[in-house]
């Protein structure tokens, strides 16, 4: 297990992508909570693990929109994007599902896994 990003706080990866928001508004959400961290990231770099390894965060909150399988994830976000979602669980974590999330990749089986939702 990689070294906390902050051991006094909860590191939470916020996985966005595929759908506009009130940037500041989400931030201003995040920002409210003392005893949290947001790294807001799109799913490709989350997947690729720029700067910081998946499993480093305490919790993965995925509010991101897609359609499709894990294949078309690659075609849209690069090769290696499906991989990285489908080892999640892996490490100690939690993950959570928010809004467009819930209804992404619908006929993907891991992402329903992640869900709960067959």
């Amino acid at each position: 297990m990689p070294e906390p990003l902050n051991p006094d706080k909860i590191s939470v990866a916020v996985i966005i992508g595929g759908h506009a928001y009130d940037v500041p508004a989400f931030k201003r959400l995040f920002d409210s909570f003392e005893d949290v961290v947001a790294y807001p990231q799109d799913i490709s770099n989350f997947s690729r693990a720029w700067g910081v390894p998946p499993e480093a965060y305490d919790v993965l909150l995925f509010y991101n929109a897609g359609t499709g399988t894990s294949e078309d994830v690659d075609a849209t976000w690069g090769a290696g994007t499906a991989a990285a979602v489908e080892a999640i669980g892996q490490a100690k974590q939690g993950v959570v599902m928010l809004h467009h999330a819930i209804r992404s990749y619908m006929t993907w089986p891991k992402w329903s896994a992640l869900l709960g939702i067959p």
